[in-house]
């Protein structure tokens, strides 16, 4: 793909000095409208956007080369000095995140009666006699 000066210089503070941030990288690659402009670039299937998407996937770690990682940080004692308590327990917690086993939200859609209905409660109801 080809890209104007100002695409590459965007792409460039995108992925480096504006750490992600579009608003920032449209300022620092010299935008004059830098929230607008940060809109049109990054919208989906721009191929701005596509190029930022490829070189995030060619840095990024596979997860194979992350469970290996995180299974190291995981399996170290837990005395050495540069791996806390906290960053252990957070690998972990990741470790399982990565292999599905931990959820953090889950959306229940129930047909039928509501869970009051099937006790015979009223959303008034106080719970208490009368």
């Amino acid at each position: 793909m080809t890209f104007t000066s100002k695409q590459k210089r965007f792409i460039s503070a995108y992925l480096n000095k504006a750490r992600g941030n579009a608003t920032e990288a449209a300022r620092v690659a010299g935008y004059a409208h830098p929230d607008s402009s940060a809109s049109d670039l990054m919208r989906p299937g721009s191929k701005v956007r596509e190029e930022i998407d490829r070189r995030l996937d060619e840095s990024f770690p596979s997860e194979s080369e992350m469970m290996a990682r995180l299974g190291y940080q995981v399996l170290i004692s837990p005395g050495d000095e540069w791996v806390s308590a906290s960053d252990q327990r957070r690998a972990i917690e990741l470790v399982y995140k990565l292999r599905g086993k931990v959820t953090d939200r889950v959306s229940v859609t129930v047909d039928g009666p509501s869970l009051l209905d099937l006790l015979n409660v009223s959303p008034d109801d106080d719970g208490g006699d009368e």
